[in-house]
């Protein structure tokens, strides 16, 4: 075969492989499209999507009902797999998962339940990994379609909550790659955020910790606020002290922790070391506030963290649970320990902890 033949021939199968190969040519466009922002699972197996509306434009926002920006599709099925062909038996377009952007679950769902929905939606590759998950004690279909006054498509504002983290008292924002490895390491116990609608729409106080075995647990709010502290979590928190007979507000809050971890046969040991800064957001008028003042202020605020951090591990310990990880770190750093104990009851270890805190007035002016 001659030279010409041979390059003729070679572009004949290039070109054919090319035609053969999935390309732009077989792509929907977008208006052929139904692209789905989130989606909510029941309890007793109720699938939904939610939908930007596709007929809203620039011109008509502004005459629309918050409640109309979006649509939802309701099926019911065990698995993700079949929710997503029974949602498309009901669609008048291609249903589009790539570009989800929160998964709310019911807070009944256990923590097998939640771990076989995440390995449905996860390992295929049908959700983005990066996706938020949030739990919520009411109907997560009603919490998807809960309005809010401060977004409009195509913005979400429940997977927007998340995406500022600076914007709330702490930063719970919890990806779906991190509640799948959290559940399948021993020593910890998975946890979610908890949505509670709110007139501007939702907002989390609370978060919802995963025991080895049995249904979720809500903790209390301080106990709540107490992990967030311990975690280095609070981004803008805020706290109220009394010192000397008079209140003072502190915000907004930023703190960082450290913590030592050392695992015994019948408990994880933890050194805590709680780092604060703030500002003095109200005093009583006309008060005037000294250096001396001012670091009696401060240690009110840096005991008050240490009750809220205690909270939190005295809550743990009640439900033998370890939402901070310690176990699984401590597990780490001695594996000749780490040996002798099971996996499953690693988690439920108690945890002696010594908490101490230090918060930081700063800023300008006598409010200082």
């Amino acid at each position: 075969m001659s030279r010409l033949s041979r390059r003729i021939r070679g572009l004949f199968i290039g070109g054919l492989g090319l035609f053969l190969l999935t390309g732009c040519w077989d792509q929907r466009a977008i208006e052929q499209r139904a692209i789905v922002l989130a989606i909510g699972v029941s309890a007793d197996h109720h699938w939904t999507l939610l939908f930007p509306n596709v007929t809203v434009t620039a011109s008509s926002i502004s005459s629309l009902g918050r409640s109309d920006e979006f649509y939802t599709i309701t099926a019911k099925a065990e698995s993700y797999q079949k929710a997503l062909h029974r949602v498309q038996l009901q669609a008048s377009r291609e249903v589009s998962t790539g570009d989800v952007q929160l998964v709310d679950l019911s807070a009944r769902l256990t923590r097998g339940q939640l771990a076989r929905i995440m390995d449905s939606m996860i390992l295929t590759g049908a959700i983005p990994a990066q996706v938020w998950l949030a739990a919520s004690q009411t109907s997560p279909s009603t919490l998807l379609m809960h309005p809010s006054p401060q977004t409009v498509v195509p913005v979400y504002n429940l997977s927007s909550y998340f995406d500022c983290p600076a914007c709330h008292a702490a930063d719970f924002g919890v990806r779906a790659w991190q509640w799948w490895d959290r559940a399948v390491t021993p020593g910890v116990s998975p946890v979610l955020p908890v949505f509670t609608e709110t007139q501007e729409g939702a907002a989390v106080y609370q978060i919802l910790v995963y025991p080895v075995q049995g249904k979720p647990l809500l903790m209390p709010r301080q106990a709540t606020q107490g992990f967030a502290y311990l975690m280095g979590k609070v981004k803008s928190g805020t706290q109220k002290v009394n010192c000397d007979g008079t209140s003072y507000m502190i915000s907004p809050i930023i703190d960082e922790a450290t913590s030592r971890v050392r695992l015994t046969p019948t408990a994880v040991d933890v050194r805590i070391v709680i780092h604060a800064k703030g500002e003095m957001a109200d005093m009583p008028a006309g008060l005037l506030i000294t250096r001396a003042a001012e670091r009696a202020i401060e240690q009110a605020a840096a005991a008050r963290l240490v009750q809220l951090s205690r909270l939190a591990i005295h809550w743990a310990n009640q439900t033998h649970t370890d939402p901070f990880g310690y176990a699984k770190r401590a597990a780490w750093l001695d594996n000749q320990t780490a040996a002798a104990i099971s996996p499953q009851a690693l988690a439920t270890l108690p945890i002696q902890a010594v908490i101490r805190a230090h918060v930081k007035l700063q800023g300008e002016g006598l409010a200082r």
